[in-house]
C-alpha cells in the first residue's frame, strides 16, 4: 500500500511539470513567422501565478518537482553507464515509451540536455524499432 502512495505523489509529481510546462512546447513549432520581440510572442496562461504564487514560490515548487523525479531518493530517472538513461515504470520494472517521452519533454522545457541527450540514446539503442525486421 505505501509503494502505491509514494507511485502516486512520483506520478502527481512528474504529470504537474508536464503540464505547467506543456504551453512552451509550441513556441518553437511555426518556422516560418518567428516573433521578432517579446512583445509577439504567444503569452500563455500561468495558473500558479493566477492562483497567488509569486515567481519564486513557482520556480522552487518546478525545482523540488524536478528534483524528486530525476535526482531524489525515490527518483525514476536512471543514468546507465557514461551516455544512456531511462525513465523506469516502478510497478514493472522496466521502461515505457510514455515514461520516456515525458522525461525528454521535460528535459526540454527545463532545458536539462544532458537529461534529455541521455534519454534519446537511451530510446534509440533499445526502444527504436527496426525497419529491416
Amino acid at each position: 500500500m505505501i509503494e502505491y502512495k509514494k507511485l502516486n505523489i512520483k506520478i502527481s509529481a512528474f504529470v504537474m511539470i508536464f503540464i505547467l510546462t506543456l504551453p512552451l512546447s509550441g513556441l518553437g513549432q511555426n518556422k516560418k513567422k518567428t516573433a521578432k520581440t517579446e512583445s509577439e510572442r504567444p503569452q500563455y496562461r500561468n495558473l500558479f501565478k493566477e492562483a497567488g504564487y509569486s515567481q519564486d514560490e513557482i520556480d522552487k515548487k518546478l525545482a523540488k518537482a524536478y528534483f524528486d523525479i530525476f535526482e531524489g531518493p525515490n527518483k525514476v530517472y536512471f543514468e546507465e553507464g557514461d551516455s544512456l538513461g531511462y525513465v523506469s515504470d516502478v510497478k514493472n520494472k522496466d521502461a515505457r515509451t510514455e515514461g520516456m517521452s515525458y522525461g525528454m519533454m521535460v528535459a526540454v522545457q527545463l532545458n536539462k540536455k544532458e537529461v534529455f541527450d541521455r534519454l534519446w540514446r537511451w530510446s534509440v539503442k533499445y526502444m527504436q524499432a527496426s525497419r529491416w525486421t
